[in-house]
Order: C-alpha cells, then sequence, then structure tokens
C-alpha cells in the first residue's frame, strides 16, 4: 500500500497530548504488543535475495512504528534523529572516498 501524504502534515502540541495519551492507555499498549507480534520476519536467510527484501521490510516496519512513537514527543517534518545520526556512504565508485573512509577499493577485474 502507498500512502500519499502533504508535504507538511499538521500535527500540534494537542495531537502530540492526545496520541501520548492513547499509547499509554491499556489499549495503546495491547496495540504496541500487536504491532510488535506482527512485525515482519527476517526468514531463514537460505537465500541472500530473500533475505535482502526481508530486512528492508524489517527496517521500513521498524522506521514506521518508531515514527508513530516519535509522533508523540515531535512534529512529523522534524528531522528524525535516528536516521541522520547513520553514516553518509560515498558513491560506490568514488575509490577515493571509500580510501577516505578506511574501506579501501576493490579490484574491480581480480586476475
Amino acid at each position: 500500500m502507498i500512502l500519499i501524504a502533504p508535504p507538511d502534515p499538521e500535527w500540534d502540541s494537542k495531537d502530540r497530548a492526545v496520541l501520548e495519551e492513547f499509547i499509554q492507555s491499556p489499549t495503546g499498549q495491547r496495540l504496541i504488543g500487536v504491532l510488535a507480534f506482527y512485525q515482519p520476519e527476517f526468514g531463514n536467510g537460505s537465500d541472500a535475495s530473500k533475505t535482502l527484501v526481508a530486512s528492508g521490510r524489517v527496517e521500513g516496519y521498524a522506521d514506521a512504528v518508531g515514527r508513530l512513537i516519535r509522533l508523540m514527543k515531535e512534529h512529523p517534518s522534524e528531522p528524525n534523529k535516528q536516521q541522520t545520526s547513520k553514516a553518509e556512504y560515498p558513491d560506490l565508485d568514488d575509490d577515493e572516498a571509500w580510501k577516505a573512509h578506511g574501506l579501501g577499493a576493490v579490484d574491480k577485474n581480480p586476475s
């Protein structure tokens, strides 16, 4: 399912307070448990492609649930501190930039 959202959704302190009250309620706590129960699985790792796809689903699901919880404290358009702290990787073809990261270059034409 693809959701189309406005570029800057309305979300204010009243919305944050209502969401926080709901999440802290018994129903909200059960909802968090249900969301955790239905999170996608990684699979058994026997197929690399399926494992990569599954890990993307797991990460996306975790990001969405995390965003829902963070909405109790922040506006949706505020930067996600968790995402901004991730390492920025250089272009895959930029060997010099990879060397600067201490990762070195891979020989593209091994003998």
